[in-house]
């Protein structure tokens, strides 16, 4: 009887040291969180899930935006670029690194990224808007024509490249 109790006892300090959640739910926790300014926490559940699925890029892009609303650039740069290597038709990763290349005086850096998210989005002439549906689950890696036009115009810093 000692013996099974300690089997238990055992069994019991295992089950609770693992992990349970799915990338998924990291993904979601990371969301709430960022969308509640907690972006340390995010950044901490964007990696968990990472760490369960390496080839998430769907959390390599969110954990960026969330290195770059604290000021680090360099890593989110780097998860931006991850991000673009796991799906190369990620029009976000491609506009957030284009708007932090644009931060760090990397303007011809920035308009490349613009221009192939631009092109991702099939260019003038055909672009179509997804939008997250929470009913269905579906996340999106899109971003609005409108906002890349704006942030690729030729004004202001983008102006001293010519």
């Amino acid at each position: 009887m000692k013996y099974r109790l300690l089997h238990i006892i055992f069994l019991l300090l295992i089950l609770i040291g693992c992990d349970f959640k799915t990338s998924s739910e990291y993904f979601n926790d990371g969301n709430m969180k960022s969308n509640n300014g907690d972006y340390e926490g995010a950044i901490k559940d964007f990696t968990l899930a990472i760490n369960k699925n390496p080839n998430d890029y769907e959390s390599y892009t969110n954990r960026g935006a969330d290195y770059a609303a604290i000021g680090r650039y360099k890593e989110a740069i780097s998860d931006y670029n991850k991000a673009v290597e796991l799906n190369p038709s990620n029009i976000m990763a491609y506009f957030n690194r284009g708007n932090l290349k644009s931060k760090l005086n990397d303007f011809n850096g920035a308009i490349e990224d613009y221009n192939q998210a631009i092109k991702l989005k099939g260019g003038e002439n055909l672009y179509v808007e997804i939008h997250d549906n929470d009913f269905l689950g579906i996340r999106s890696t899109d971003v609005r024509m409108e906002n890349i036009r704006l942030q690729s115009k030729p004004s202001g810093k983008c102006m001293l490249i010519l």
